[in-house]
């Protein structure tokens, strides 16, 4: 599939340089923007040619674009070969351990923290750290590239009336016209990000005259930032949008641009929405109000009939000093929730989905017990309240499993219908499942989000309008990503953030134990609007 970038470096190239090709900015940004230069010396040549305001600058931003590209993909590249190296190296050192593990709990000491200095075990820290580097490195090319991206719409904003008309005339013929709805959801990201008149009215006109939703969400992430009063009728008119991916984008919209009838409308649209929707306008509020009032309609309802008039804004965001605290993991929602208002809780999170995937951590250490009080350990736990959500799942919701340690084991190939039996059915699968082995972070997010294709291939491309058979994901682990195709914290987000352009999965994070990386899976949730707990 073909990507927008390069067609933007082509058109724009073939438009300005030939006229300012081999100018004296071109030359000085060059020598300054080098792969030996310091991270931050890269960042502040792409925000000083933000500033400059000539065609020749836009040329100079294209060439640090690109490098950005090329040195990404060979960081990438060497990461994958490091990573094929890694494997079976891991393999080894883990049939060792178990090996080992088991002849100590056969002398009594059952789950053993240490073992004697094996040899593979140093080759398997020095790939590791092998992969990592090339996986930060990696990360830093990429957040360049997403740098000059969201630096292009203010250059571009800042050139004289005529050079823009000529760009505007490229796109117009070009990407936005483009069969490819890739290109053209590519396209409209940057057109977003150009603070112009003639960009926001590209913005409305597209609103109407494009059909495919995976395109539609980027047109909507457009009008963030812009003019309150302008922007919040559009953004309203969008919450009666049949597809729920566009209501969930315009609602995450309105979140971002506060106005007191955008609010209106929330408390409106929260009291008829159903499933994430539900969860989305809640976030929201939240956010504009402060208020913590949950996906209860009447108290969103009174609280704001009392407060409209004196509501400002949103307040200033805060430290919240019970972020971490434990939720009530025994408050039965199935049974507190009448028939309307049904719970899908997991450790605390508030949500109304009923399109879920259910992402659960089963390496070695969940075997570690779950709290000096007692013998269960961290999997019995996660397992318990896992079954017991399941349990409480409504008839008629969809939903699946997916398991992971150094492997990942999906329960179903498909997103399966919530009844008597297959709850009973997944109840029976969560007891089998063995604890044991690395953390593959990565390749179980990414299982997660493989459910809720409609399809794959031309097959999705023929049927772009289905509904996501996901909408909610909730990730429960206890350590570090450690193996699979990246252990990178920071890739790992970027990747999720990049398959979630289209799909606007919510995942919500359970961080589990001491051990968990609490800023990599806190960081997971606020990516997507998801709720972050730690266990």
């Amino acid at each position: 599939m073909r990507r927008m970038i390069p067609a933007l470096l082509l058109l724009v190239t073939l438009l300005i340089a030939p006229a300012f090709g081999g100018d004296d900015i071109l030359k000085t940004y060059k020598s300054r923007f080098k792969p030996d230069a310091f991270l931050s010396e890269r960042e502040a040549v792409i925000d000083e040619l933000a500033k400059v305001g000539e065609p020749k600058a836009l040329v100079a931003l294209i060439y640090c674009m690109d490098l950005s590209r090329k040195q990404m993909k060979s960081f990438v590249k060497q990461a994958g070969k490091v990573r094929a190296k890694l494997a079976p190296v891991r393999k080894k050192y883990e049939e060792k351990y178990r090996k080992y593990a088991d002849q100590q709990a056969k002398q009594g000491n059952p789950n053993p923290r240490t073992h004697p200095p094996w040899p593979v075990r140093l080759e398997l820290d020095e790939l590791s750290a092998d992969a990592k580097y090339a996986d930060s490195q990696a990360a830093d090319w990429r957040g360049l590239i997403e740098h000059a991206r969201k630096r292009h719409g203010a250059l571009i904003g800042r050139l004289p009336a005529a050079d823009q008309d000529k760009i505007r005339a490229k796109w117009v013929k070009g990407p936005l016209a483009d069969r490819d709805w890739a290109v053209r959801a590519d396209q409209w990201d940057l057109v977003g990000g150009v603070p112009t008149g003639w960009a926001f009215e590209m913005l409305v006109g597209a609103i109407a005259s494009e059909a495919d939703p995976r395109v539609l969400v980027h047109v909507v992430d457009g009008f963030v930032g812009r003019d309150a009063k302008t922007t919040t009728p559009i953004l309203i008119a969008l919450l009666d949008d049949v597809r729920w991916v566009m209501r969930s984008a315009a609602i995450t919209a309105l979140e971002k641009t506060p106005s007191k009838e955008g609010v209106d409308a929330l408390v409106a649209h929260i009291e008829t929405a159903e499933g994430r929707t539900v969860d989305d306008c809640a976030r929201a509020l939240a956010t504009l109000t402060g208020q913590k009032l949950g996906t209860f309609p009447v108290k969103w309802k009174n609280w704001w009939a009392a407060n409209r008039e004196a509501w400002t804004g949103p307040p200033e965001p805060v430290a919240k000093e019970d972020d971490d605290k434990k939720p009530d993991q025994n408050a039965d929602l199935a049974e507190k929730a009448d028939a309307g208002e049904r719970q899908t809780g997991f450790f605390g999170i508030d949500s109304r989905s009923k399109r879920l995937v259910y992402v659960i951590d089963v390496s070695g250490s969940m075997n570690e017990e779950a709290s000096r009080k007692g013998k269960e350990s961290r999997a019995d736990k996660a397992k318990a309240e896992l079954k017991r959500a399941v349990l409480g799942l409504e008839d008629g919701s969809t939903f699946n499993i997916v398991f992971f340690s150094g492997d990942v084991r999906v329960w179903k190939k498909a997103m399966v219908t919530a009844d008597a039996d297959t709850r009973r059915e997944a109840v029976d699968y969560i007891d089998k499942v063995a604890v044991v082995g690395a953390t593959a972070t990565y390749d179980a997010l990414k299982a997660a989000f493989d459910l809720g294709d409609v399809g794959k291939g031309k097959k999705r491309d023929a049927n772009p309008y289905g509904d996501s058979a996901v909408d909610t994901v909730i990730l429960l682990s206890d350590g570090r990503p450690s193996a699979g195709h990246t252990t990178d914290p920071d890739q790992i987000r970027a990747a999720v953030v990049k398959w979630n352009r289209t799909r606007r999965i919510a995942v919500h994070t359970v961080a589990f134990g001491k051990d968990a990386d609490v800023k990599f899976m806190s960081g997971l949730a606020t990516d997507s609007g998801g709720t972050h707990v730690a266990q």
